[in-house]
Parts: C-alpha cells; structure tokens; sequence
C-alpha cells in the first residue's frame, strides 16, 4: 500500500472547498508509523506499508502544536484502508474550525508572510508553540506566561465564527507572539504599562489613563495590520474575490475602514501608512490619512524600541524618508483623545 490523498476545507467566504495546505498526515500501523505533509493542491503521499493502515490527520508541525481545548492534540481520525486513498473534504464541527486554525499557522509559519518576522519558533532550549483552540465565541488571547504552566501561550475562541474570521483572528494572535520576537524588552513593556499595572503607568485608574490607552493601541494596532495583510492577500489576491473587505467581528465592522470612535484600540493606523486612501472621504467621523507608501516590513521594524504608541510613530517617521511623513502626527492624532 502507498498511502496518498487529497485534504481539502470548506471555506464560507468562496463557497467551496479549498486545499489545506502543510498538513501532517500520519499513517499507523501497528509501531509503523509514515508521515506526509501535504501540498499545495492539499495532495499528500508517505512510503509504502503493507496491508492496510490507518490515516490520522494530526494539526501539528514542528513549530506549532493545535490543542482540542487546552490539553489534547486536535486530530482527525481517517480510515483504515488498503490500497485506497484517502480524499477527505472537512466541513464542520471540530474539524472545521482546526483547519482553519492550522491554515493561518501554516501561511504565517512556513509562507512568505510578507518578508515579517516568524512567531516563536521550536528549537534547543525553545518550545513549540502550542494554540488552544477553545470552543467559545469570545476574546482570544496571547499570553507568554501561561506556557510556565504548560499552557497554551495562544488561546483562540472564535467558535461558530466565519472562517476569514478564524483566519484571521489565529493570525492576529501569532502577530502578538511575533512582535515579542522583533524586540522582547520593548513589548514586555509595552504589555506592562496596558494591562499588568496600567494605574501605576498612567498615575491614575481613570479610565486606565492615557499612557496605558496609548500603549494598549499600539499593542493592539500592529496585530490588526498583519491581520489585514494576510486576510486580503488569502480572500482578494489569491481567491479573487475583488470587492471583500476585512471584517473580524461586529463590532470592529471593516477593519480596513474604521470611524476614529469605533475602536479606540484596533485601529486602522498601521493599514493607513501602507494605502493611498484618505478615509475622510467617507466623512467626518473617519480618520484624516494622508500618509501613504510605508512597507510593512518597515512599520514593524519600527516596533524596536516602540514602548509606547507616540514612540512608533516617532521611530517611523525618523528611520525612514517618505514624502507624506509630514502627516503622521496628523494621522496618529486622530485617535489623541479618545
């Protein structure tokens, strides 16, 4: 028996099933065990084994481990078969969901990911990153600590929410992860100043202060860039779907043109500096945007030394020669007083 097959997901958004790409696939046999990992076109095939096995889709890879809830290895149990291959098209449930989890893991892991830094990877005195993925529609979250514990350090809980949202929020939280990497000591203290003591930072607890607003949206700012980078490269370039926008939740609507009140957090400011669209076309309510030309690459290199929201700009507008600097303080001030 050579075992092979085809591994595709249903994917709301195209209204079809689309290839899984990266996925392991590991034949058992007794103490035999085969792997292959599959292609672009979701076709995988292992070394030969004799009589029949079992095919066992295993959400995992080197660098990264997706969790049934918190503790269990997500799986996929296939048939046991001789000589058959193994085409399966995922649709629903547990499954559903894990592989469009694994899909962002695997985009951000192992694709061009826009020439950005990678979330942490496994390695000699390194963990593998380990992704909970937890049945409740509610806030993810990405949280070095709980790995002390053996926890998950990423928790995604978009149960039951479309699957450019599971996407897109799995990429979300692995840009949290991965801004840690760029520079360690700048985000832990940015992180600090946000929500481990933000009345200390900020002099007061009204309303958490202004220091830990401005820290908390540039924490939360840069994670939603990336997030509309891979969710409009994934749905507009690669799938052809021209007139989509980016939408996460119902109340962040379109991500990529947000009024300047309608998340004082997830802003659209990183976007803003990479587009030549100036949102006050569509009214007082959004953000005056005459900046534009900015590469992604270098709004998170800027990210190093960034302890706090102004210090990006200002690390942006200082590293690099760009003709609309002149409006960043502009652009930034939109969101000055919320």
């Amino acid at each position: 028996m050579v075992p092979s097959g085809n591994i595709k997901v249903w994917d709301g958004m195209t209204n079809s099933y689309k290839p899984v790409q990266g996925a392991q696939v590991l034949i058992r046999q007794w103490f035999t065990v085969r792997q292959g990992i599959t292609d672009a076109n979701g076709n995988f095939s292992t070394s030969s084994v004799r009589g029949s096995a079992r095919y066992i889709l295993q959400w995992e890879r080197y660098d990264y481990s997706i969790r049934n809830g918190s503790l269990f290895q997500a799986e996929t149990r296939g048939p046991k078969e001789t000589n058959v291959p193994w085409n399966l098209n995922i649709k629903g449930g547990d499954d559903e969901y894990h592989a469009m989890i694994h899909t962002a893991c695997n985009d951000y892991y192992y694709g061009s990911r826009f020439g950005l830094t990678s979330p942490p990877r496994n390695g000699t005195f390194k963990r593998q990153m380990k992704i909970a993925a937890r049945e409740l529609n509610d806030q993810s979250s990405t949280v070095k600590a709980r790995e002390i514990w053996f926890c998950a350090y990423i928790s995604i809980k978009s149960w039951g929410r479309a699957s450019d949202q599971v996407y897109g929020t799995t990429i979300h939280e692995l840009a949290h992860a991965a801004h840690r990497q760029v520079d360690t000591q700048s985000y832990n203290n940015v992180v600090y100043d946000a929500y481990t003591n933000p009345c200390v930072s900020s002099g007061g607890c009204n309303n958490l202060g202004l220091t830990a607003d401005n820290n908390r949206r540039l924490l939360e700012t840069w994670p939603t860039t990336v997030e509309i980078f891979f969710v409009l490269d994934r749905y507009k370039t690669k799938f052809g779907l021209t007139n989509y926008s980016v939408y996460k939740n119902n109340f962040l609507n379109n991500l990529q043109s947000q009024t300047i009140a309608g998340n004082r957090y997830y802003t659209s400011v990183g976007f803003d500096m990479t587009d030549d669209f100036n949102q006050r076309v569509n009214g007082f309510a959004y953000p005056i945007d005459r900046v534009s030309g900015y590469t992604l690459t270098q709004l998170e290199q800027a990210l190093v030394g960034a302890r706090s929201w102004w210090q990006w700009r200002d690390n942006i507008k200082n590293r690099y020669n760009n003709p609309t600097e002149i409006y960043l303080d502009e652009l930034f001030n939109n969101w000055e007083y919320l």
